[in-house]
């Protein structure tokens, strides 16, 4: 009975997997996020004047009017919209209120030019019924209306950054729980199988020695929750440990020297972020350190000593 229940907890590798879906989940859902709001600050309503029209407003606030003109150096003609009185009418409500445009800046793109008409503001959300008479012979214009979305856009990167971290900081607890369960599972076995101690016992780091190395390994996680922490918590415990454990000595060096290489990479992707560069290569850098900490911990927490990969060792 023993054997099956420590069988049945004993997470497989493959339970990681776990981990790196949750941790793509967060910047999944954010990339989402900005993708809506975006798409809804560019959706651009249009009406057509002279005549009768009507037109949706999704949401009410404040919205800016232009035109577009495909020859900018007719804007001679633009002027009719001068002496145009638009009419709004809410279909539910039956409110009216009258918007009269306004030849403003400009902003040419091309061949085709921009004229700001103004700003108004819907208090309702709806469907609007649009008047506009203007003299005889005048040319149809069409009418673009946006609302700024200043503060969703805002909302849209503060909640981007919320789930990018909610979906680290899940992946890194998930990944430390099998990690642990894995562990204490592979403990128990061995000592219900009561295996025979083996001839290198002696040269064999203690149980004690094994669980500090891990310590040491796994305290590089402390640099996502304060800057250097990375740094900073293996170098303590290696510091602590170095005299009395020999296991945790080499060990300790090795996280050490690993924290010291990726805080010089995480610069490197900081800077190379001017030239976009390091838009990408930081959440590899990201992944790799969590990647590689989590394998020391496994191997360290057996007794087998651990070599981190694309490390500059300062310290030998």
């Amino acid at each position: 009975m023993t054997n099956n229940a420590s069988k049945k907890i004993i997470p497989t590798r493959k339970w990681y997997g776990l981990s790196l879906f949750l941790f793509l989940l967060g910047p999944i859902i954010s990339a989402y996020l900005l993708y809506s709001i975006f798409s809804a600050a560019v959706h651009t309503i249009t009406f057509y004047v002279p005549g009768t029209s009507q037109l949706f407003i999704p949401t009410p606030g404040q919205y800016t009017l232009w035109v577009e003109s495909k020859a900018p150096k007719n804007i001679q003609k633009l002027k009719n919209l001068g002496v145009t009185q638009i009419t709004f009418t809410d279909t539910k409500t039956h409110e009216s209120f009258l918007f009269k445009p306004t030849i403003g800046w400009s902003n040419t793109q091309n061949n085709s030019a921009h004229y700001s008409l103004g700003s108004l503001s819907f208090t309702n959300a709806g469907t609007y019924q649009v008047t506009a008479l203007m003299p005889d012979n005048v040319p149809r214009y069409r009418i673009y209306l946006r609302q700024p979305s200043l503060l969703k856009v805002l909302a849209a990167l503060a909640a981007s950054f919320f789930f990018t971290g909610l979906g680290i900081a899940s992946a890194l607890l998930s990944a430390i729980i099998i990690l642990i369960k894995r562990m204490n599972a592979q403990k128990t076995m061995k000592t219900d199988e009561q295996k025979p101690t083996p001839t290198l016992t002696q040269q064999a780091p203690t149980t004690q020695e094994t669980t500090w190395a891990m310590v040491c390994h796994l305290c590089g996680f402390a640099g996502f929750i304060f800057p250097f922490g990375n740094l900073i918590a293996p170098l303590v415990v290696w510091a602590m440990k170095r005299e009395k454990m020999p296991y945790v000595d080499e060990q300790g060096k090795e996280a050490v020297n690993f924290q010291l290489s990726i805080t010089i990479y995480y610069i490197i992707a900081l800077v190379l972020m001017l030239i976009v560069i390091g838009l990408f290569l930081l959440p590899v850098i990201a992944v790799f350190h969590i990647i590689a900490m989590v394998m020391a911990s496994i191997e360290t927490a057996n007794g087998k000593p651990f070599r981190y990969p694309l490390t500059m060792r300062f310290i030998r």
